[in-house]
């Protein structure tokens, strides 16, 4: 009701009404920037075909609207969960089936839409991405088909700017 008829009632005089000021201020600077989120986000009309039924390319698809959409934000942040398997990765002798492998071929396609709409949209040149985990694994698979918690974090960085190549140890 306050927020849209531009009411601001004063803080108490309280021991918390300095308080209560700071969390109306962020919650009024949280509603302005949404607006300026969402006028990026209406400057796009038309993008690229992304896979169906993968959170990860939907989310990137956002944020290639917006960044096409003239949105100043330099690193956005995106999540793809399920990569914790212990046990059973892989199907036995056959490394390229199982749940490690779809998981990667999810990634896989949704970088793929991802920079091919960058393309369409004329910004790909503008845009780097990099993959990264949040703990490490282990390179050898233990006795269950998984790979157990490790120092090994292999990164992924992609994008038209970027020099393709290997480094470190394979």
């Amino acid at each position: 009701y306050n927020l849209i008829n531009g009411i601001q009632t004063p803080a108490p005089a309280t021991p918390a009404g300095h308080e209560l000021s700071y969390v109306r201020q962020v919650a009024q600077q949280t509603d302005q920037y949404a607006g300026v989120i969402t006028a990026a986000a209406n400057n796009v009309t038309q993008q690229g075909t992304y896979p169906a039924n993968n959170s990860l390319a939907a989310q990137l698809k956002i944020v290639a609207q917006l960044i096409a959409g003239g949105l100043k934000t330099r690193i956005y942040m995106v999540s793809m969960g399920g990569f914790d398997n212990h046990s059973n990765q892989v199907q036995a002798g056959a490394t390229t089936t199982g749940t490690h492998a779809d998981l990667l071929v999810r990634l896989s396609d949704a970088i793929k839409a991802f920079m091919d709409d960058l393309t369409f949209l004329n910004v790909a040149n503008r845009v780097v991405g990099m993959t990264f985990s949040e703990f490490g694994r282990r390179i050898l698979s233990n006795n269950s088909l998984g790979t157990d918690h490790g120092a090994g974090a292999p990164m992924f960085i992609f994008g038209n700017q970027v020099m393709g190549g290997m480094m470190g140890t394979n």
